[in-house]
């Protein structure tokens, strides 16, 4: 029997054929009759039974929408800079990822920071936070490692 992929950025022809190479998924809110022209009685029952909408990616993670990440700016400070070798980097996250997302990031991406992780402050637009706050398109996310002096 036949398996359909049915992909929302697929022409009609592909999705006829159940085949379309190179695109990964739907985006959930169309109806099948929409994509098949709006005539969804016209295919055989037998066809519709083996309809298969796909949400995954190969790797078994949901599909997000196209416009599912945000793109913020982290700023560095005193030993942080000193570990990463930077004053600021761009960082794209998914959309509702909080600043502890941010930093497991940052802590993938920079193994060194770990040792700070315990004890630094964030600020998030000029104001302290915390890690549970959501950043959003264009934030600024400041990494302040404790300071010592005199």
């Amino acid at each position: 029997m036949m398996e359909l992929v049915v992909d929302s950025k697929a022409r009609e022809k592909d999705l006829l054929e159940g085949e379309r190479k190179g695109q990964m998924g739907v985006q959930v809110g169309y109806p099948l009759s929409f994509l098949l022209n709006g005539d969804a009685k016209s295919i055989p029952h037998s066809v519709m039974d083996t309809i298969k909408i796909k949400t995954e990616n190969i790797n078994g993670k949901p599909l997000e929408s196209e416009c599912s990440c945000v793109k913020i700016k982290i700023l560095f400070f005193a030993r942080a800079r000193d570990l990463t070798g930077l004053r600021e980097m761009p960082l794209e996250l998914s959309s509702g990822s909080t600043t502890r997302d941010c930093l497991n990031k940052l802590v993938a991406k920079f193994p060194c920071l770990e040792e700070i992780r315990g004890c630094i402050v964030l600020a998030l637009n000029e104001e302290y936070t915390t890690e549970d706050s959501v950043v959003k398109e264009k934030d600024e996310l400041a990494i302040i490692p404790p300071i010592s002096g005199g």
